[in-house]
């Protein structure tokens, strides 16, 4: 049985608990580079050394950047309106601020167009600066693949809501087979297929729970996400906006 999600339920509390670090190797190497770069930073004799700083700087990047872009199937979500580049899905996942992806992109830029001169230690400094946050703010994603999240109403610090959905996700696989499953209400559900969740259900079943001293009906569900729905974007969203630390 084919039935349809209200959007609605996007707005509500985006946590996840867990997920797979079999695909953490190398998460470590653009730290190497950005040491290299520190080091001549603290040590250079040549100002023209400082080429080489902003060039390891870039490796450090770029090897971050590739290894996102692998792990999460990133070329898979071109088909979607997200951002060609893996920059831009970052910020737009609001895993980078827009700052930060300014300055990276024109670090990188700087590189690729060589320098006429070599940059000063202050902007040096700033770039050295800029890259350490950008590592330190994807280290999570790198090191931790999340394999699910959810959608949780009226969440509540340390309580266990009881309106809720759960997504298991795969992204190292591409997002295909998207597993959703829950507790939710009637008027949850919407009859509009262009923007509900699409779930084919091997569960749909209605109980009654007493509540406030009146009769509430839920529906456990579970059940394939329906991947041409166009709610897909949404829930990569989601899953990118999740709070591990709730």
């Amino acid at each position: 049985m084919r039935v349809y999600i209200t959007e609605g339920v996007f707005s509500w509390k985006a946590t996840r608990d867990g997920g797979t670090i079999g695909h953490q190797e190398g998460w470590d190497t653009p730290y190497r580079y950005f040491d290299l770069a520190q080091r001549i930073s603290d040590e250079h004799s040549d100002t023209f050394q400082l080429v080489d700083l902003v060039a390891n700087l870039k490796r450090s990047i770029d090897h971050r950047l590739k290894k996102i872009s692998r792990d999460y199937a990133f070329k898979r979500l071109n088909r979607f309106d997200f951002p060609k580049d893996t920059l831009g899905k970052l910020e737009q996942f609001g895993v980078v601020r827009p700052t930060m992806l300014k300055v990276i992109s024109g670090l990188r830029n700087q590189i690729e167009h060589g320098f006429d001169t070599p940059p000063s230690l202050a902007r040096c400094q700033e770039l050295l600066d800029f890259t350490w946050y950008f590592l330190k703010s994807t280290d999570e994603i790198c090191r931790l693949i999340p394999d699910r999240f959810y959608l949780k109403q009226n969440h509540v610090l340390g309580y266990d809501s009881e309106i809720w959905l759960e997504f298991q996700v795969s992204p190292i696989d591409g997002w295909k087979n998207i597993f959703i499953s829950g507790d939710i209400l009637p008027k949850h559900f919407t009859n509009d297929h262009r923007s509900g969740i699409g779930v084919d259900c091997n569960l749909l079943d209605g109980y009654r729970t007493e509540k406030n001293h009146s009769i509430e009906h839920r529906v456990d569900i579970r059940g394939s996400h329906v991947a041409s729905t166009p709610t897909i974007s949404k829930i990569i969203q989601s899953y990118f906006a999740a709070d591990p630390y709730v």
